[in-house]
């Protein structure tokens, strides 16, 4: 029998491997014990930033030995602007940031922490992790402005 709570906490590893029977995380239960059966598909990543909901979309890797940083900066920014164009069309980075109406862009891009380098993501790569990339998911309200100038919130 689950017990299920829902809160404010993403799904990760111990969700997913049910190492206790409450389930405590946002999924409300329906990944808790989800990789116990070989068969099913591990779930996506997800965090909280600034009280919202993101998936991981990529890692970058560092550069590998004979290449240059720029090579990954390029890779990450093109991730970012890739994502921009299929889940926010037309969105207004103007809008975001600090005493903007909104402080986190939709796709966002943060150092690989000590505990994320140890996701099997992480270790499959050639070298070692550098940045993720975040999204909200498609379909997420984010600011774009109308023809007079206003920033107004759209869903697309």
């Amino acid at each position: 029998m689950n017990i299920n709570y829902l809160t404010g906490s993403t799904c990760g590893d111990a969700c997913w491997h049910a190492r206790e029977e409450i389930c405590r995380c946002s999924c409300g239960g329906k990944n808790h014990g989800i990789l116990n059966n070989p068969d099913n598909p591990q779930p996506k990543r997800t965090r909280k930033i600034g009280g919202k909901f993101y998936e991981l979309i990529a890692i970058i890797p560092l550069p590998a030995k004979g290449h240059a940083l720029i090579d990954s900066i390029k890779l990450e920014r093109a991730e970012i602007l890739a994502t921009f164009d299929d889940r926010f069309p037309g969105i207004s980075t103007y809008a975001y940031g600090d005493w903007r109406p909104e402080k986190y862009l939709p796709v966002l891009s943060r150092k690989v922490t000590a505990t994320q380098a140890k996701w099997a993501e992480c270790q499959a790569l050639d070298t070692a992790p550098w940045y993720m990339v975040w999204s909200q998911a498609k379909g997420s309200e984010y600011l774009q402005y109308d023809s007079n100038h206003q920033v107004q919130y759209i869903t697309h």
